[in-house]
């Protein structure tokens, strides 16, 4: 994992993202793709990297080349950019820069709750901000761990879960799965409060439980913001 300051290591990041969303040509982007990849082969986080590129946005890039090579007319195309190709692989590649940064500063963050705790409360990232971090990381695992406690269960019951069968019992799968996650983050709430997480006063309290398969959340959550964002520029 590269040791950087974490005012160091956020700060980076955020000027590498903003790089990315407001350089308009693709030859702009390449050294900040350059240096991402520099950043995430030292931090230790190039395997997930490399899942996020061909599992998350090369889907993402498919489409655009279709969209933009193939269906839309080329005088569409958004200035500097000279044909629809070179725009939809600008966008890719603006994807693959913002994902890249927040998963070099994410990622060994997320794999080692310690350091979490220490970036939050250096960086000043704590009291209610803190906790939106850390809901959205755990929210996908707890889907995942609720999800599968309700299939074993009704799998023990004999019910079929798999199939067109499956498929057609999913609204009665999903309303405990629901439900489960209701009560869950009630529950979670509450502890939260009782140890002060919600107080920039008090140091957050951060547990292990949810952290050890987080990393396909992060790469999901990163496609969506990044995305999103593209409708800035």
């Amino acid at each position: 994992m590269l040791r950087l300051h974490p005012m160091v290591r956020l700060f980076t990041v955020m000027l590498t993202i903003a790089t990315a969303l407001l350089t308009e040509s693709l030859i702009g982007l390449v050294p900040s793709a350059l240096l991402v990849a520099v950043a995430v082969s030292f931090s230790g986080v190039w395997v997930s990297a490399l899942k996020f590129i061909a599992f998350a946005t090369m889907p993402i890039l498919i489409a655009l080349l279709l969209v933009w090579g193939v269906i839309m007319d080329p005088s569409d195309v958004p200035a500097p950019h000279r044909t629809g190709f070179a725009y939809a692989l600008y966008f890719w590649l603006r994807v693959v820069v913002c994902g890249g940064a927040l998963q070099f500063l994410l990622i060994p963050l997320i794999e080692h709750p310690a350091n979490l705790k220490d970036f939050l409360d250096r960086t000043g990232l704590g009291g209610a901000l803190g906790t939106l971090i850390i809901s959205s990381l755990v929210f996908i695992p707890e889907t995942r761990r609720r999800l599968a406690q309700v299939i074993d269960a009704r799998r023990a019951q004999g019910h079929q879960v798999s199939g067109l069968n499956g498929l057609r019992a999913l609204p009665t799968l999903l309303m405990p799965v629901v439900a489960s996650l209701l009560e869950s983050s009630v529950n979670r709430a509450e502890v939260w409060a009782h140890r002060g997480v919600l107080s920039r006063r008090n140091k957050l309290v951060i547990e292990d439980t949810y952290y050890s398969r987080v990393q396909g959340a992060v790469s999901l959550t990163l496609v969506l913001a990044v995305v999103a964002s593209g409708k800035l520029t």
